[in-house]
């Protein structure tokens, strides 16, 4: 039996809950950087500008794609973090406690193969790579590091729509098809079930 999309969301969103807690508490072990408050406050202090209409929609583009770029590199380290964070714990950690993270354990409902075959890491991280954004977050990343803040400005922009993108389609899939699999779950060949569904599942293929 299919998962609802209520106890998907709820897992998704207690997991998400604990990942922000364990990378924050990390984090509050290293030195404040005060280079990110200095452009954190910079761009308060643009927006505001703009807002007053002290300076045009031109100039508040051209300063706040600087800005923006700056306040990137100066969060690589953090960045990293979160993209480690999410490969071990919605990949590993998922696979080796056979398809459940915490949030899918308390809400009763697993991931597996539409095949009932047994899951396997590469499955997890086909789907992860859509419907967690990681694979978004690594090109950014590298983008960042490597790339000029042109490029940077532009491609953080159309990657951020291709991921909204993404993520309406697979919601939209969920919400609406018989089996409850978004787009995430065709590419990782997997569904999230009830816990209690038997392994051998028989997948009706849509006309």
């Amino acid at each position: 039996m299919k998962a609802y999309f209520l106890q998907r969301f709820l897992a998704y969103l207690i997991d998400v809950i604990l990942i922000v807690l364990v990378v924050s508490l990390i984090v509050a072990f290293f030195p404040q950087n005060d280079n990110l408050d200095k452009l954190n406050q910079e761009m308060k202090n643009l927006t505001e500008q703009y807002l007053n209409r002290e300076v045009d929609a031109r100039e508040y583009l051209v300063k706040s794609s600087d800005i923006n770029y700056d306040i990137a590199y100066q969060q690589v380290f953090t960045t990293i973090l979160n993209i480690s964070a999410f490969i071990l714990y919605f990949i590993v950690f998922q696979y080796y406690n056979k398809g459940q993270t915490v949030g899918k354990k308390l809400l009763k409902i697993r991931t597996t193969r539409v095949d009932g075959k047994e899951l396997q890491m590469n499955d997890l991280a086909l789907r992860s790579l859509i419907i967690h954004s990681i694979l978004v977050d690594m090109t950014l990343l590298a983008i960042t590091l490597f790339a000029n803040k042109e490029i940077y400005f532009y491609s953080s922009n159309i990657l951020e729509v291709v991921q909204s993108i993404l993520l309406i389609v697979a919601l939209v899939m969920v919400i609406f098809r018989k089996d409850g699999r978004g787009l995430h779950d065709l590419i990782g060949n997997t569904i999230v079930v009830m816990d209690n569904t038997k392994k051998e599942l028989v997948v009706c293929e849509e006309n």
